[in-house]
This record gives C-alpha cells, sequence and structure tokens, in this order.
C-alpha cells in the first residue's frame, strides 16, 4: 500500500514543486520590474496566462461555462486571475506539496 502511495504522491510533489518555482520566478520578475519603473506592479495570473497561451484562456472559459457551471467563472475564477500570479502559484504548489505530504510519509 505505502508503494502505490508512493507513486501517486510523486507526481504531486513535482508538479507542485514546479508551480512553487514558477511562483517564485514570476514573483522575483515583478520585483525587478517594479524597481525598474519605479512603482509597484505585479503581473495578474490572467495576465501571465494570457501572456503564454492566449487560445488556451478562451477555450478554458467556453468549456467550464458549457460544461461544468456559468456560475463558476464569473466569481470564482475570474477573482483568482485577477490575483498577482506569484500568489496563486505559490499557494497551488505548496497546496500540493502538503497534499503529498499527507499522502505519503517517510518513515
Amino acid at each position: 500500500m505505502s508503494t502505490v502511495l508512493w507513486i501517486v504522491s510523486l507526481p504531486l510533489r513535482i508538479v507542485g514543486g514546479i508551480l512553487f518555482l514558477a511562483g517564485a520566478l514570476s514573483g522575483g520578475y515583478d520585483i525587478y520590474r517594479s524597481v525598474q519603473i519605479d512603482r509597484n506592479d505585479s503581473t495578474s495570473l490572467g495576465e501571465l496566462w494570457y501572456a503564454l497561451h492566449p487560445g488556451s484562456l478562451n477555450v478554458a472559459q467556453a468549456a467550464i461555462q458549457r460544461h461544468v457551471s456559468p456560475a463558476l467563472w464569473d466569481p470564482w475564477i475570474q477573482t483568482l486571475l485577477v490575483w498577482p500570479a506569484w500568489a496563486v502559484l505559490c499557494i497551488l504548489g505548496v497546496a500540493l506539496m502538503a497534499l503529498a505530504r499527507v499522502l505519503w510519509r517517510p518513515r
């Protein structure tokens, strides 16, 4: 049983670490850019997503509104998309790593 839990927790740890690293890099870039322009400027998650792949943002919105629930997109996901990218990515990364830790604890 512990081998199965380790196999399940390993991808969670990897994805969590990647998300946390992406959040840290995004935060570092925001700090660098804020110093350069001499004012506080944070990249929102929606801006980052649109800069990386604009088509997938539109597809995700359409899929969630049509196949899951329109009420899920408007108040919930739109709120996440205006939050700073570094905060959302770091929180998701830590949450996934904590979940992996709960699933499998080395002894």
